[in-house]
């Protein structure tokens, strides 16, 4: 797993810092106020996220999500669970990464019908009696 040690990205022009692996995400979620986190935290779609990645990880679930009350306060959470969390807060890069998904999926697939089709051209520049000789 590679963690960013500090740095600093923008999403939806809120400034998210990154540091240790985890974002803060505090000014995102106030640029969103129809979102709450606690929504979010205690979905079933997300109680079952974590608890599957804290299998995979082999890390206790609480390590996800760092919340801290009043002031100086925020949330952070996990690199692992950022992309999750950003597809739940808003649905265009929610979009935006199952046309990721779906275009690297069909690029995999062209390559394999490229692949056949070229093996098909192939075969028909070698001499039948010379394929039998390389097997």
């Amino acid at each position: 797993m590679h963690s960013i040690m500090k740095g600093l990205i923008l999403f939806e022009g809120a400034e998210v810092i990154i540091e240790n692996g985890y974002y803060d995400v505090t000014e995102v979620l106030k640029t969103h106020q129809s979102k709450n986190i606690s929504d979010w935290k205690n979905a079933k779609q997300t109680q079952e996220y974590m608890i599957a990645l804290s299998e995979k990880l082999n890390v206790e679930i609480y390590t996800f999500i760092k919340s801290k009350k009043g002031r100086g306060g925020g949330t952070q959470i996990h690199e692992r669970i950022a992309i999750f969390f950003a597809r739940w807060i808003d649905p265009r890069f929610a979009i935006a990464c199952d046309e990721f998904i779906m275009n690297e999926l069909t690029k995999n697939q062209i390559k394999a019908e490229e692949y056949k089709l070229k093996a098909c051209q192939l075969e028909r520049f070698i001499d039948k009696e010379d394929m039998n000789d390389l097997y």
